[in-house]
């Protein structure tokens, strides 16, 4: 925000490389991010610096906006992981949004589907919703 140079994607190579590597194998990777905007510092941060490259390397990351709509039917009211769509776990963080932990949840895979389904339904690919909100933009932002 003050104008000095962004990340080294260098260390976060090994990341992209891997999801190059599932894309070109078929394999997709899914991330939604239900969100308002304005965006906080950190929001700006992670969509120029770790969504933009991931959607490059073939992530499919989708935004829900709250601010632009309502939230979809038959989300959850937490984040979670759903790996090989059959194991659910459950993200933890404190209340200034440091991640600490996750948590295998062993029943209510249906739930956690439904909840995955819905949201990407609902939501937009990245690079859309990222294109119309340029005044979201490093570049655009004032310091």
């Amino acid at each position: 925000m003050r104008g000095a140079q962004g990340p080294d994607l260098v260390r976060k190579q090994p990341w992209l490389d891997r999801l190059a590597a599932d894309h070109r194998a078929g394999i997709v990777n899914h991330r939604v991010h239900l969100l308002r905007s304005p965006l906080t510092d950190y929001l700006r941060y992670e969509c120029e610096w770790g969504y933009a490259p991931n959607v490059a390397a073939g992530e499919d990351v989708r935004i829900l906006d709250l601010s632009e709509r309502e939230a979809a039917e038959g989300l959850v009211d937490h984040d979670f992981w759903l790996v090989d769509d059959r194991h659910v776990i459950r993200m933890h963080y404190d209340q200034h949004g440091r991640f600490l932990g996750g948590e295998p949840v062993d029943t209510l895979l249906a739930r956690y589907q439904r909840a995955r389904d819905a949201a990407v339904a609902a939501a937009e690919p990245f690079g859309a919703w990222w294109a119309r909100h340029p005044e979201e933009w490093r570049a655009n932002h004032a310091a």
